[in-house]
């Protein structure tokens, strides 16, 4: 068992791959393995090894040292070579590089990971699980916190990120037509309570939206959306019809010019909207019930509806 620093290189082009191991011999079969089986994480050699083929690579232990000089060593063997940013070396990182891949080379790894799984598929991938077993996972999780430290470096790792637009139309489509249980939107409605919106949080929310534009489709159904109902004003008391608007807009616009509302008429729609969102079938805002109703009712069902 030999520990210590190694190459691999091309006989073609003398090209070379450099790396250190506390057992290089294991580490050459490890090499040969993924790159006779198309999922190098390095895709530099393995795309030199698909093309010139095996018999054009040496394998070479080219110094044994101690563990502690083995960073110090790999390196001086990948500068010898030029460094990484040379056309002769294969190695995309430092010896002593810590942290985060560049987003390449986390590609490249995600792919060969993906050609790994292909030719050794995971035992549970594409599994699916009984409903008695995925009850019994659940179970199992119920009551598991998350410490303090665990919480903060989740927080640390998801900075920065961004999702792929690809996953984002999966999730989205995933998501589409689910419906929330009343357990569900009771706990998302007590998680939100008293929750405050960071100062750094609004600007980043506001300087998301700075020359964005809405798109003609997009106009198209919200305007859609918003002009669906009529609007119908009754009295509190008596549920007597006062008005009946063709719109959220035109309601809030005679609120507002007969003194009922002092905020903008934009303020004072998205208030009458979250009265539509309620289950009774009136609802109270400015000293008044609304109801909604469909614009597509024909004069006998909208006549019934107002006749009070």
């Amino acid at each position: 068992m030999s520990v210590g620093i190694y190459a691999i290189k091309n006989k073609i082009d003398g090209n070379v791959y450099i790396g250190q191991s506390h057992n290089i011999e294991r580490r050459f079969i490890d090499h040969k393995h993924r790159l006779n089986h198309n999922f190098h994480a390095n895709r530099y050699l393995q795309s030199a090894w698909n093309e010139y083929g095996a018999e054009n690579f040496d394998f070479i232990i080219i110094q044994n040292c101690a563990d502690d000089d083995l960073t110090a060593a790999e390196q001086y063997w990948i500068d010898e070579y030029g460094g990484i940013e040379s056309t002769q070396i294969y190695n995309l990182k430092d010896a002593d590089s810590i942290g985060s891949h560049c987003i390449e080379t986390r590609d490249r790894i995600s792919e060969s990971l993906r050609q790994m799984y292909l030719i050794h598929p995971c035992k549970n991938l594409g599994r699916n699980h009984s409903d008695e077993t995925r009850k019994k996972m659940s179970e199992s999780r119920k009551g598991l916190k998350h410490s303090e430290e665990t919480k903060r470096k989740i927080s640390e790792s998801n900075k920065g990120k961004v999702i792929p637009r690809a996953q984002c139309e999966l999730l989205s489509k995933l998501r589409t037509g689910a419906i929330m249980s009343d357990e569900t939107k009771h706990k998302i409605s007590e998680s939100s309570k008293g929750r405050m919106v960071s100062d750094i949080t609004r600007n980043k929310l506001s300087a998301a939206k700075i020359g964005k534009t809405v798109t003609d489709v997009a106009k198209a159904k919200i305007s859609k959306k918003n002009t669906k109902y009529r609007v119908i004003q009754r009295n509190v008391q008596t549920g007597t019809v006062l008005n009946v608007f063709d719109s959220p807009i035109e309601a809030a616009v005679w609120l507002i010019d007969n003194g009922y509302c002092d905020k903008s008429k934009e303020s004072c729609r998205n208030t009458l909207y979250s009265t539509k969102t309620h289950r009774a079938k009136h609802h109270n805002a400015y000293g008044f019930n609304w109801e909604y109703i469909q614009k597509d009712l024909t004069a006998e069902e909208f006549n019934a509806l107002t006749l009070i």
